[in-house]
């Protein structure tokens, strides 16, 4: 499946975006910012950084992650945007990261999770492990073998995970165990929509997760609730499920800076 290139479709994208009210719902890793052999060393480009702070004076912008809230917030570094961390299920309120009310019955099995995993999969093996409070990831970049590093790392989240229910997710290169609960990006849209009165979006997004922004983003389209569209920044592992939800596409998180900068110079002039 081909998609048409975003870029070739601004100024209609301006349009749309800067006649209502409107959102742009973005992930992080992969989109914002290129992925990184460890997530600590990925960065959110200072020009991007400015281009979205631009943009938040004429739209919501919604920064939807995998990643701790406040991780995200640090990365970003706008004021203005409105953040969900750990798909959904951490939200950046009153000046402090707050897990939704769903999660937290999981955080202490998810605590010890994470501990576990840490002497499991040290950083000399390759891995990367990564405790986000409410949900854990295991990266596997940077291991000597790869498929047999992911084997590991699945074997290990289902099995240590099944007494607490915990669910087990897959995205470039990394395992991740959520809260067995109903909240995802796709959620944390149709939140940030009906909260604030949304009647034009964008989502831009890289990877499986992602998915879940893009259908919802879909079905409040078809409902008649606003209009949007939803962007595949491409990449190495670009998802096939990703491409089928997306309108159009973008070539890597250059071509989403780039997106932003003609979108911000639209709307700002």
């Amino acid at each position: 499946m081909t998609l048409p290139r975003l870029l070739d479709r601004i100024d209609a994208a301006a349009r749309l975006l800067g006649a209502r009210p409107a959102a742009l719902f973005l992930d992080i890793d992969g989109t914002l910012a290129p992925i990184a052999p460890r997530p600590g060393d990925a960065e959110v480009p200072s020009a991007v950084r400015d281009d979205l702070a631009a943009l938040a004076e004429h739209l919501t912008v919604a920064v939807l992650t995998g990643r701790a809230v406040a991780d995200a917030r640090r990365m970003v570094g706008v004021e203005a945007a409105v953040y969900a961390g750990n798909h959904g299920a951490e939200w950046w309120e009153d000046g402090h990261a707050a897990p939704a009310l769903e999660a937290a019955p999981y955080l202490p099995a998810l605590r010890a999770l994470a501990e576990e995993a840490t002497r499991r999969f040290p950083q000399r093996a390759g891995f990367v492990v990564e405790d986000k409070g409410a949900s854990l990831s295991i990266h596997y970049r940077l291991a000597a073998d790869p498929e047999r590093a992911r084997a590991d790392a699945l074997a290990f989240a289902r099995e240590a995970g099944a007494p607490s229910g915990l669910r087990v997710f897959e995205g470039k290169m990394v395992v991740e165990v959520r809260a067995p609960i109903d909240l995802s990006k796709g959620t944390a849209l149709a939140r940030i929509a009906a909260e604030r009165g949304v009647k034009a979006a964008a989502a831009v997004g890289d990877d499986t997760t992602d998915v879940a922004m893009f259908t919802a983003l879909r079905a409040l389209r078809d409902q008649g609730a606003l209009d949007g569209f939803a962007a595949a920044v491409l990449g190495d592992r670009t998802p096939p499920a990703l491409v089928e939800a997306a309108d159009y596409a973008l070539d890597g998180p250059a071509e989403t800076a780039l997106f932003l900068r003609q979108l911000a110079e639209r709307l700002t002039a």
